[in-house]
C-alpha cells in the first residue's frame, strides 16, 4: 500500500513538472513574441574555450559547502593557484555564507576542510567578496550586506578589508560607510585589483535610466576611494569584474534582460568602451550556464585571459574557461 502511494506521489510529481516546463516554454514564446524578451542579435559574438573538462570546483567535501559553491575568485600566490569561493549547506541569500579557499592541484580546485573567511563581527553578513594579490599578501574586500538585511545599494553598508600571508588565516578590518560620497545609487559588489602597484576597486551602479561602470583608487587605510572614473554601458548588468591587460581594462558583467555573459574592453587612460563582445558557448550551451546571472572571474595567466564562473548556483559548481580578449579586441566580428 505504501509503495502504491509513494509511485501515486512520484507520477503526480512528474505530472506537475511537465506542466511547469509547458507553462513556462509558453510563457517564454508569448514573451519573445510581445517583445518583453529581448535576445541580442548586435553585439559580436566570439568563442568561449571551456579550460576543463570537469567542474573545476564541486559542492559536497564539507557539511559547510555540502549543496553550494559559487563565485569563486582565482589569484596566484608565491607559485601556487588558489581559489576562494563562497560556500553554504545549501544556496540560500537570507542565510550566511562563509569563504573557503581551494588549490589547484592540476585538473582541478581542492577545497581546505574549513573556512577561511567567516561571520564575526558582521552586522548583517559576508556578501561576496573580490581578492588580488598586493605587497605580498592576499587582500580580499566585501561588504556588510548578506542576509534578511541585504540592501541593493553598498554605499550605505560597512565595507571589510582582510588580508592574509597564507591563504588560509585572515585578519578583519571593518570601515564604516566609506564609499557613501559615491555619487551613483545602487552601487554593487566591490571588485578589487592591483595594477602596478596600487589597488583600484571597481563596481557598477545604476542610477535612473543609465548603467554605470566605475573605478576608483582604493586606499587600505581608509577604506576610501579616490579619483572616480565613470563610464556608461549599454545594458543592465548584474556586478562587474575587471582584469586590466596593458592599455586595456576588460569589464566582464552578466546582463539581467535577454542573458549573456559579456566583455567590454575600456581605454585604461580614458576609461572608455572601445569594443564590445559576448562570450558564446560554442558547444551549443553544454556548460549548463545560468545566462541571466554569469558571475565570472578574471584572472591573467601567462598570454591567457582565464574566467572561473559559477554555471548555477543551483547546481553547485564552478567552471573555467578560456577566451583571446587580445584577439577579439583587434577584430570582434
Amino acid at each position: 500500500m505504501i509503495g502504491r502511494y509513494r509511485d501515486y506521489i512520484r507520477s503526480v510529481r512528474q505530472d506537475i513538472a511537465d506542466i511547469r516546463r509547458t507553462a513556462l516554454q509558453i510563457s517564454l514564446e508569448v514573451d519573445a513574441h510581445s517583445g518583453s524578451l529581448r535576445v541580442d542579435e548586435v553585439t559580436p559574438r566570439i568563442d568561449a574555450l571551456r579550460g576543463n573538462a570537469e567542474p573545476a570546483l564541486s559542492a559536497g567535501a564539507f557539511p559547510w559547502m555540502s549543496k553550494a559553491v559559487f563565485d569563486a575568485r582565482p589569484i596566484i600566490f608565491n607559485g601556487q593557484e588558489f581559489a576562494f569561493f563562497c560556500g553554504q549547506p545549501s544556496y540560500n541569500t537570507s542565510a550566511d555564507l562563509v569563504v573557503g579557499v581551494a588549490k589547484w592541484d592540476g585538473s582541478r580546485y581542492v577545497p581546505a576542510d574549513r573556512p577561511c573567511i567567516y561571520p564575526t563581527d558582521e552586522k548583517f553578513g559576508i556578501d561576496i567578496p573580490s581578492f588580488c594579490v598586493h605587497d605580498n599578501r592576499i587582500i580580499a574586500v566585501y561588504f556588510d550586506n548578506y542576509g534578511l538585511g541585504r540592501t541593493k545599494d553598498c554605499r550605505s553598508r560597512n565595507l571589510v578589508v582582510c588580508w592574509s600571508s597564507d591563504g588560509a588565516h585572515f585578519t578583519k578590518r571593518q570601515f564604516a560607510q566609506p564609499l557613501v560620497e559615491y555619487p551613483y545609487p545602487n552601487m554593487g559588489l566591490p571588485w578589487i585589483e592591483s595594477v602596478d602597484g596600487e589597488l583600484f576597486l571597481t563596481v557598477r551602479s545604476t542610477p535612473r535610466e543609465k548603467n554605470i561602470v566605475s573605478r576608483g583608487r582604493f586606499d587600505l587605510e581608509t577604506g576610501r576611494c579616490s579619483e572616480w572614473q565613470h563610464a556608461e554601458l549599454s545594458r543592465t548588468t548584474i556586478n562587474v569584474a575587471s582584469v586590466t591587460d596593458g592599455d586595456r581594462i576588460h569589464i566582464f558583467h552578466g546582463y539581467t534582460v535577454g542573458g549573456g555573459l559579456y566583455v567590454t574592453t575600456l581605454d585604461a587612460a580614458s576609461f572608455q568602451p572601445v569594443s564590445d563582445v559576448m562570450l558564446v558557448d560554442n558547444t551549443l550551451n553544454q556548460w549548463d550556464w545560468n545566462m541571466r546571472k554569469v558571475c565570472a572571474s578574471p584572472w591573467r595567466h601567462d598570454d591567457d585571459l582565464v574566467v572561473l564562473y559559477t554555471s548555477t548556483t543551483s547546481n553547485g559548481r564552478v567552471e573555467m574557461m578560456l577566451s583571446d580578449l587580445r584577439r577579439a579586441h583587434q577584430n570582434p566580428a
